[in-house]
């Protein structure tokens, strides 16, 4: 222990912490080594005596900063707050007393990490931990590198003004957890879950959800997101982009959007491989290239959106609208259309480029005020379709049928 205490007594004297606070640790260490080291104790608390006495001389010299600087330090103390030096000394001394930083990162197996602990202006690595709670903690103007959680939680914390870096759960999940003005990277989650969240002026670099993970009633509210990617049956839902603007999202693999809502947000690239969009609205948003590769969508609405480019593969669209929409090119090949609605109420918006059907099959659908050009239609079954007010300029049928069935009907 006496290595520990000249250790302390160092980062005292380059004002890496306060005498106050030195003093705490060495009673602390003192009484962690238990009955034997009675004398050693003894000699702790002599020289922490010492120690206040000479700080008592020192401050009786009239040195006004260091005491304002003291009383600061005794004030953030008591209230819980881990200032830069603390965690520092914490992560330099884990040998000694790594039980302090354990007690906010919960790096026990059944730890239950509560009791509104504060992180600010600090730096941590390399936090891990399985079977415990992170739970009602505030993290404010400090960065958190390489998470690793399993069978954990994190509950009720609110993250400002941070940077959280390589976060990695397993089998864990984030719950009534606020976000704001944070950095959130290289997210990684297998099994896991985020629930009844708030990311608000968030910046999120690569989250990745794998292996049934989910994001369920989360709200992202002017959030930049390089990159967004569901696979192996994951899913999002009940969650909403506000303002959003997402570089990439993909979902493939069985993963699934059901119920959200995203609004004047902005999605530069979306692939949905082989999984679901259900009951989804999309609403004066823009969506530079979206692609459906046999994929469901249904009950969904597409309203006051421009679409740069919409490529629908061996997909199924049932029950879905497109309101008051605009686009470069909208391409079904191999999709079968069921009950969809092209509506177009304002004369500004409504127009496609180019719209193309091949090999494509169309049951009970609308057209009603549309406006299509360069329409190429091939090989396409069609029945029970209403055509009332469109105009197909520049339309290539090759078969007669087809241009009957499309006939132009003025409404």
């Amino acid at each position: 222990m006496p290595i520990e205490i000249d250790k302390i007594r160092m980062m005292e004297q380059s004002g890496v912490i306060t005498g106050e606070q030195a003093d705490e640790l060495i009673a602390a260490l003192s009484q962690a080594e238990g009955p034997a080291e009675d004398s050693g104790s003894g000699m702790a608390e002599d020289k922490a005596a010492g120690r206040s006495k000479e700080r008592e001389e020192r401050g009786s010299t009239g040195d006004n900063q260091w005491r304002s600087e003291s009383r600061r330090s005794r004030h953030h103390h008591y209230h819980g707050e881990f200032d830069t030096g603390w965690v520092r000394m914490m992560h330099e001394m884990a040998q000694g007393i790594g039980g302090a930083l354990n007690c906010t990162f919960g790096n026990r197996t059944g730890y239950d990490g509560s009791g509104g602990n504060r992180l600010s202006m600090s730096k941590v690595d390399q936090p891990d931990g399985g079977t415990y709670e992170f739970r009602g903690n505030r993290v404010t103007f400090s960065k958190i590198v390489s998470i690793r959680l399993n069978h954990s939680a994190l509950c009720g914390n609110t993250v400002s003004a941070s940077t959280l870096h390589d976060f990695q759960l397993e089998n864990s999940r984030i719950t009534d957890n606020l976000i704001g003005g944070a950095s959130l990277a290289e997210v990684t989650m297998q099994d896991s879950e985020i629930t009844d969240a708030s990311f608000k002026a968030s910046k999120l670099s690569r989250i990745e959800l794998h292996d049934k993970s989910s994001l369920h009633d989360v709200k992202f509210a002017g959030c930049n997101c390089s990159t967004l990617t569901l696979d192996h049956a994951s899913l999002i839902k009940d969650t909403a982009l506000v303002a959003a603007n997402v570089s990439g999202m993909s979902l493939t693999n069985r993963s699934a959007i059901n119920d959200c809502d995203i609004n004047s947000s902005t999605v530069n690239r979306l692939v949905v491989d082989r999984s679901a969009f259900h009951d989804t609205d999309i609403s004066s948003s823009n969506i530079s290239h979206g692609e459906f590769r046999d994929t469901e969508i249904s009950d969904c609405s597409i309203k006051m959106a421009n679409l740069k480019k919409m490529h629908c593969t061996g997909s199924v669209l049932h029950e879905a609208g497109f309101e008051a929409f605009s686009a470069d090119e909208i391409y079904f090949e191999g999709a079968k259309l069921h009950a969809v609605v092209f509506y177009n109420d304002l004369p500004s918006t409504g127009a496609a480029h180019r719209l193309s059907f091949r090999n494509a099959t169309i049951r009970e659908c609308e057209f009603i005020n549309c406006r299509f050009k360069d329409t190429i239609i091939k090989n396409l079954d069609i029945s029970g379709a209403v055509f009332t007010g469109c105009d197909f300029s520049g339309r290539t049928f090759e078969r007669a049928e087809d241009l009957r069935k499309m006939a132009v009907r003025k409404g």
